[in-house]
Order: structure tokens, then sequence, then C-alpha cells
């Protein structure tokens, strides 16, 4: 890939929920690159208007440009339209947060969430990246029961993760 490209996605990738904000010096020591390297890039980005500068603190953050190509993505996942009535249907006689992810290497991505009306909710971001191997969403996503060798056989590096006594076993088994 060519470099520059590859400096820009690693810009971009900076900003999380963690860090909704960084200044060029944070991402010139995270990605050893220069400070005037990294405001160039910076400013490219702001052209395009994926970037915007928070001016008293000149610091950058994500521009309303990405929420855009967002949408485009989430539009196109057509099971959402048939899915989302029911999604909710769940979280409506459960009263429990409902969630989609969709699996990417080791992590699933948070692309759906209907929040349950309790105080005390699970802190789950949409977009958010949370590790893979996870009791939640598992069910859904893959429609299996929560057996060792179910959890096993899901899990693309055949690793097993850790297991309480608390885990759900539909058959009864514990792991």
């Amino acid at each position: 890939m060519i470099q520059s490209i590859e400096n820009n996605l690693d810009i971009l990738a900076r900003f999380s929920h963690d860090t909704p904000e960084i200044g060029v010096a944070d991402i010139a020591n995270k990605l050893c690159l220069c400070k005037g390297t990294v405001l160039r890039l910076l400013s490219t980005r702001q052209q395009g208007n994926l970037v915007v500068q928070i001016p008293p603190y000149q610091k950058y953050r994500l521009a309303p440009k990405i929420l855009e190509l967002a949408s485009i993505f989430l539009s196109h996942l057509g099971w959402r339209m048939i899915a989302i009535p029911h999604l909710k249907d769940l979280r409506d006689n459960a009263d429990e947060t409902v969630t989609v992810f969709i699996i990417e290497g080791n992590e699933r991505i948070c692309i759906e969430k209907f929040d349950s009306s309790h105080g005390i909710r699970p802190v789950l971001n949409l977009g958010g990246r949370y590790p893979h191997p996870c009791r939640s969403g598992r069910e859904v996503a893959f429609g299996l029961p929560l057996t060792r060798d179910a959890q096993r056989n899901s899990i693309p590096d055949g690793s097993s993760p850790a297991y309480s006594s608390h885990d759900y076993h539909p058959q009864g088994d514990r792991a």
C-alpha cells in the first residue's frame, strides 16, 4: 500500500470513543511520524471534510462526513429493515438491551443497539470494537448453543474463551 494512504488510515484509526479529539503531537508520537507530515495529512483530511480542527485547543475530531459514510455502509445491510422491528420487540418483551454485531477478525463491531429501560445497562457504543470471544451477541450472531465445542468452532483461531460457573448452556452441561 502506498505509504501516504497507510498513514492517512492510521491517523483516522487513532480516533476512538476514548479519544474523540487528538492533537498533532499525540498522533505524531503514536505513529512515529514528524509533526509536519501529520499536519499535512490532517489538512488534507480536513479539506475532504473527514476531520475538523477545534480552534481553542488545536486538536482535531472526526467530521460529520464520517457519519455520512457510516450511514451508507449501514443502509446497504439489507437485513436491517426486516430485523429492526423484531429486535425492538425482543428488547420490549425482555426489557433488556439488544445489540447486533458484525465480526471482523478477532473483534466484533457494534452496528445496532436498542437500549432497555433499565437505569444500568451495558455501555456499548455504535461502531465500538469489542473482543470477539465475549458472551454478548454470540447466540444471535451464530445461532449456536453456548457449549465449549460450539464456542471453539465459532472462533476463527480455534481458541476457547474463559468460562465461568454462570455461563448458560441450554442442554445443562457446563464447560
